[in-house]
């Protein structure tokens, strides 16, 4: 912690607050299992320095997230709750639902493990309404399966099969490979819980491989345990053990340490059931001081429950004993907890309940007032809109095209990202004018317009730069990924077919491209577009409908 205590420090003097607070909740993140404790130090010193930053604390909701789902790594249920209602309150006063419905969904995801699960299943469901109502497929698929993995720590694994298969081919529909694999791992469970080992194993496979195929790590880890359990159940103790061993050395690699903790308990439970006590004691005692370590009290008193039977079926009473005291205490902890947390639950939901009445009351007091300021708002709005776009394509127009380009460029060369330049014409568009008069022109310039930008990525800019000429600004993209780009609008406006009068009109484009020579390289924007027409000049040359790269000189 001490060496990004500088890092902390410049987050108020910044030149930019927003980027260094991004830096310091990457740090975060990458800490999440590794070094939890850190990563929550970091989460609260950026909050501290949000709240005190107006123009910082868009971002607080964010930040309480992530300190929710560290207090959920280590298993400190009643603070992941107050991190994840906290985000849930402010997303509920900036009429944010579906951001409100993924904190509820995360709130019962913490009550689940708590052990409420009536609670937990309330507000899953909850959730899962507003996803529903959003159509959120992705969302829908996680919150099913947060619903269906409740069941199951129930032990109702009747119950919770419908949930993860429809969470299941919900993820496998829409390709979300993260979804795909909780939900294919908490099937397995489902299956092994109902004795139906051929399924809980496909599944198991299934979560495991595309974990792997994804570089999900941490999620290999975890699976990977959950298959080694298939196993065992089915008497392949050799196999078992291989997904055992698979699962710790993973977590040992990079550091996940909750991880590691899993795995060494699986592996003192399996050693147990061979009869090989010393190994299963030595395994979960390593697997209790790492949990103690990191301050995940829930999982350490399962543990103690494990080495207090272990030692009591070596015979040896005395650390038996010792350890079934130790237990105690820290089920008499975790039920003082869950007490704290149900009333915690309640003190949040009351929270909730007053920031939506007073919100209420407020609009109610204002409604006159908002409304004379909503229309303010949108009459600015659309003088706003009318200075900055083409009247005719509704591109951007070329002087705010410009501006945005000079701000665009000043980024790349800070930041030392690349920075691509499209400019293309539409070929003998003079012909279309002089055939079909200028309202086909112009018909044909606005329906290409409009294809050219649905080819677009939203961090992408076109704007009309003169005439039938347009610019495309593509930010953080190299020039072959800019060539690439440039190939796919022509393709894409060669198979338009404009309508006019009783005849059709198909047109192509030809386009120069440019970027900045290396990242970080301060080329002025004049050199770029420059370079961008010289190359669209060399395309016409060409015989058109083609795309050109300019070579700049190194």
């Amino acid at each position: 912690m001490a060496d990004l205590i500088p890092e902390l420090d410049q987050l108020e003097t910044a030149a930019d607050p927003q980027q260094h607070l991004e830096t310091i909740l990457g740090m975060a993140r990458k800490l999440a299992e590794t070094d939890i404790a850190t990563a929550i130090d970091l989460c609260e010193k950026v909050i501290a320095v949000q709240s005190s930053n107006q123009q910082l604390q868009g971002q607080l909701t964010e930040c309480f997230h992530l300190q929710g789902t560290l207090f959920l790594n280590k298993a400190d249920y009643s603070a992941a709750l107050v991190s994840f209602s906290r985000a849930k309150i402010i997303n509920e006063a900036l009429d944010n639902s579906l951001g409100a419905a993924n904190e509820l969904c995360f709130i019962g995801i913490s009550q689940a493990y708590a052990g409420l699960y009536s609670d937990a299943l309330v507000n899953l469901r909850a959730a899962l309404s507003v996803f529903e109502e959003h159509g959120d497929q992705v969302m829908i698929a996680n919150s099913l399966n947060s619903i269906g993995h409740t069941y199951v720590l129930l032990d109702e694994f009747d119950k919770a099969l419908p949930y993860l298969i429809k969470s299941v081919a919900i993820a496998r529909e829409t390709g979300n490979k993260k979804s795909l694999a909780t939900a294919l791992d908490s099937l397995c469970h489902a299956y092994l819980g109902l004795a139906d080992l051929d399924q809980a194993l496909s599944c198991g496979l299934e979560s495991v491989a595309v974990a792997r195929a994804s570089e999900a790590l941490l999620r290999e880890a975890e699976h990977l345990l959950g298959v080694g359990l298939v196993y065992r159940a089915r008497g392949e103790l050799a196999e078992a053990e291989t997904c055992f061993q698979q699962s710790l050395a993973l977590a040992r690699k990079y550091g996940f340490r909750l991880a590691e903790s899993l795995a060494l308990r699986t592996l003192g439970a399996t050693r147990r059931h061979q009869g090989r006590l010393p190994e299963a004691l030595s395994l979960l005692q390593e697997a209790l001081a790492i949990l103690q370590e990191i301050g995940a009290k829930q999982r350490a008193y399962e543990c103690l429950e494990d080495l207090a039977a272990i030692c009591k079926q070596a015979g040896d009473f005395e650390a038996a004993l010792n350890y079934y005291e130790q237990f105690h205490l820290a089920k008499d902890a975790i039920f003082n907890d869950q007490a704290d947390f149900r009333l915690k639950s309640l003190e949040i939901a009351y929270e909730v309940e007053q920031t939506k009445k007073e919100k209420e009351i407020y609009n109610l007091r204002n409604v006159a007032l908002q409304r004379e300021i909503d229309e303010r708002i949108k009459a600015q709005s659309a003088a706003e809109l009318l200075a900055i776009t083409d009247p005719l394509t509704g591109l951007f127009n070329r002087r705010h095209l410009l501006y945005l380009a000079e701000r665009e460029l000043a980024q790349a060369i800070r930041y030392k990202r690349p920075l691509s330049f499209v400019i293309f014409d539409i070929d003998f568009f003079k012909r279309v004018n002089d055939n079909y008069g200028h309202a086909a022109g112009d018909k044909v310039l606005t329906v290409v317009s409009s294809h050219v930008r649905s080819g677009l990525r939203e961090s992408d800019v076109v704007g009309r730069y003169g005439g039938e000429e347009f610019v495309i600004l593509l930010p953080q993209t190299s020039l072959q990924a800019a060539r690439e780009m440039a190939e796919r609008v022509r393709k894409i406006v060669a198979s338009v077919r404009v309508p006019v009068e009783n005849d059709e009109i198909s047109v192509t484009i030809s386009a120069g491209i440019s970027g900045l020579r290396a990242p970080g390289k301060n080329d002025r924007l004049d050199q770029l577009l420059d370079w961008a027409d010289r190359a669209l000049y060399e395309a016409k040359e060409a015989g058109r409908n083609n795309t050109v790269v300019y070579e700049p000189p190194a």
